[in-house]
């Protein structure tokens, strides 16, 4: 229930959090989405690399979940001025 009505891909961020979760969908959405925009945006290669020691995560969603994989991918934000900024 976090996702906007009107398309546009969302995250809640935890400005505490010494990273960041996202699940496999949304992971696969901001690769969709950057790849379509790739003029737009300039990304320099999406991956998708093993971790080393897999994450165990509780208190997000039902019961405990596994993190395997971490992804680096070219999002881009708009601030409140209006202007839209690259970030990887």
């Amino acid at each position: 229930m976090t996702q906007l009505q009107d398309g546009r891909l969302s995250m809640i961020v935890d400005p505490g959090a010494w990273s960041n979760l996202i699940g496999v969908k949304l992971a696969r959405d901001l690769v969709t989405r950057a790849q379509a925009h790739k003029k737009a945006l300039e990304p320099k290669q999406v991956q998708q690399l093993k971790m080393e020691r897999p994450l165990e995560v509780a208190g997000v969603g039902n019961g405990s979940q596994r993190c395997e994989y971490e992804i680096l991918c070219p999002i881009a934000l708009t601030d409140n001025h209006g202007d839209t900024h690259s970030h990887t």
